[in-house]
């Protein structure tokens, strides 16, 4: 059975359905079929990873194609396992050029969740989003959020200290009161895109602007990435995995 992330119901259903729906929502049939296997078992080793830590986690569902459907029987029964136990399969729409390492966005460090190049990312039509605020609903913002009062120039509001080697923002002050990480600015006060951004001040318009590039935190496979890796350079399923989850490798799963 699978929760539905957006109304909370569970679907039952075969193995083959389950995961052809949440592929479906993930990427869809219009990606190339290695991308659509790569995310398929992206899918079914992030469900049975979850599984086995006892948690029940939600996915996007809908209702699959047939073609969706044709990818995930073809690699129903496989997984990815590192050091003999099944891997920690992280996702997300688009990276920044590369890939971020799982302890720039979680704690733990994983070996084969670590920066890797993803170059073609950028020719996704959601790659880049621009994000304009009026300086005074940007002060609310992170006043509320931090709670801080800020001062002066708004172009020190946010203050990009450091990047991971990924290239995401990784330390940011706020106003030179309060340091956070740029993927907890992202994720959890200005829900933005993405953790790689810039960050600039307009004075004449009174205006704060950040532009914000690839689509998700950036760990593990990249949905674009794996699309235009097959599309463009003949990139298998397996080939798409080995590159974005370094070290891991199949092998058979139970149902």
């Amino acid at each position: 059975s699978v929760t539905s992330s957006s109304t909370g119901k569970v679907y039952t259903g075969t193995p083959i359905e389950i995961i052809s729906m949440v592929v479906e929502a993930e990427v869809g049939s219009s990606f190339n079929r290695e991308a659509i296997k790569a995310q398929a078992v992206a899918t079914i080793t992030y469900y049975k990873y979850c599984s086995a830590s006892s948690s029940a986690p939600s996915f996007p569902l809908k209702t699959a194609s047939a073609t969706v459907t044709q990818c995930v029987s073809e690699v129903i029964n496989q997984a990815l396992y590192y050091g003999g136990a099944i891997i920690f399969s992280p996702y997300s729409a688009s990276a920044a050029g590369m890939t971020n390492a799982c302890s720039d966005v979680w704690v733990q460090d994983l070996p084969y969740l670590q920066p890797v190049e993803s170059k073609y990312d950028y020719l996704s039509s959601t790659y880049s989003k621009t994000y304009v605020y009026n300086t005074s609903n940007l002060r609310a913002t992170l006043e509320s959020y931090y709670g801080v009062t800020l001062y002066g120039d708004p172009a020190n509001w946010i203050q990009i200290v450091s990047y991971t080697a990924g290239g995401y923002v990784d330390e940011v002050s706020i106003d030179g009161q309060y340091t956070t990480t740029g993927s907890r600015l992202r994720s959890n006060c200005l829900h933005l895109q993405s953790a790689a951004f810039t960050y600039s001040y307009d004075p004449a318009a009174g205006t704060v602007t950040i532009v914000t590039s690839g689509y998700g935190h950036g760990v593990g496979l990249s949905q674009w990435g794996a699309h235009y890796y097959a599309s463009r350079e003949g990139w298998t399923y397996d080939q798409i995995l080995a590159h974005y989850y370094q070290g891991a490798e199949l092998g058979g799963v139970s149902w």
